[in-house]
């Protein structure tokens, strides 16, 4: 095999456990990330400085935790920060969006003022997604797993009057009745009583991540159970099979299946190892220009690193065995892509091999 001519560089370190990795609005030195304890914080990546920006004691360090989070895209001028957790109260599991309003600066300052935005009851403590992005449309997305486990998988990522399994799109800058987002009237299901209308697109078992295509598609990375792991794109109103489907095969594997309706992954594969995809982002920065306008995604489990032509028909090209357990890929304001190791506590920059660190 010809040898990788990329690398992962360490910018920053001391996040065991971490799970998301954002970019700090406005200010291109810093990156903020959260942990599955409860935290998020920012961080320099000029002198490795940093400070905590909220804090969610209900959390322990679990398969529970902050899975995800989103600034605003108007912040510093809009404040808010929106956290995807999931958290158990009451011997209740749930899963919650909320917003937390930060005062902005170098550094942030502590989040308050928590305000839920949208909450699921009733899930087992795992596959409970994740996901969760502002749209170029400025609408807030976020993604939830089907609600089970391994073990238990539900059904009810079919349900169109459930959200579990689904990626729903809100506008969290108005507000209907007593809810605490409106419903934009671009969405696929507005109007229908047999569907919820917050619904994006159906069928997910446990979407870990997702970005925007530059045509404004939204890019799923959704874990798989048996077989394969998949990347979808959804324009809206699409049905991606689970749990009458894993990738492009019926499932249980092996099993008929009914798949009529249902939108096959731009990209799908197999098990090999035990598997686990984390969605990427479509490289726009300047830094690494064999990857300009390709699509950057990962292998928790495997630690491999691919580059993917998402309007081609070439398989994806590896860039690098990492031997890492990515669980999240950033893109910072000018478009470079850094990873987050979950085991190490490391943030890593995809660079050129041989590329200088950035100092810590």
């Amino acid at each position: 095999m010809t040898p990788s001519t990329f690398a992962l560089t360490v910018v920053a370190d001391g996040f065991p456990l971490l799970t998301d990795v954002q970019p700090v609005p406005g200010q291109p030195s810093h990156l903020a990330v959260s942990v599955n304890g409860g935290t998020i914080s920012w961080v320099s990546m000029d002198d490795g400085s940093r400070g905590e920006i909220l804090r969610i004691p209900e959390i322990d360090e679990s398969k529970e935790g902050i899975l995800g989070f989103a600034f605003h895209p108007g912040f510093p001028g809009d404040d808010r920060i929106f956290v995807h957790y999931s958290v158990s109260e009451s011997s209740l599991d749930l899963t919650r969006i909320s917003s937390f309003h930060v005062s902005p600066g170098i550094p942030l300052g502590v989040a308050d003022d928590e305000t839920v935005v949208l909450q699921l009851d009733g899930a087992l403590p795992n596959h409970n997604g994740g996901a969760i992005a502002f749209g170029p449309d400025g609408m807030l997305y976020a993604a939830f797993g089907d609600g089970g486990t391994d073990a238990a998988p539900t059904a009810l990522s079919q349900d169109p009057l459930e959200l579990w399994g689904k990626a729903v799109r809100l506008d969290i800058d108005r507000t209907t009745g007593t809810s605490a987002y409106g419903i934009p009237p671009g969405n696929p299901f507005v109007g229908r009583a047999d569907h919820r209308e917050e619904i994006f697109a159906l069928g997910l078992r446990n979407p870990w991540r997702m970005s925007f295509a530059p045509d404004g598609a939204l890019l799923i990375g959704d874990v798989g159970a048996d077989g394969w792991e998949e990347l979808d794109v959804a324009r809206g109103g699409e049905n991606f099979g689970w749990n009458e489907m894993e990738g492009a095969a019926c499932w249980p594997l092996g099993a008929a299946c009914n798949d009529a309706g249902m939108t096959p992954p731009l990209h799908a594969y197999e098990h090999g190892d035990a598997a686990c995809i984390t969605a990427g982002h479509v490289y726009q920065g300047s830094a690494l220009p064999a990857l300009d306008g390709l699509y950057v995604f990962a292998d928790y489990e495997r630690g491999t690193i691919w580059a993917f032509d998402l309007e081609g028909s070439a398989p994806p090209r590896v860039l690098l065995e990492s031997e890492r357990h990515l669980v999240t890929i950033a893109r910072d304001e000018a478009g470079e892509l850094y990873v987050g190791d979950i085991i190490s506590g490391e943030i890593l920059r995809l660079s050129a091999k041989g590329a200088v660190p950035a100092p810590k």
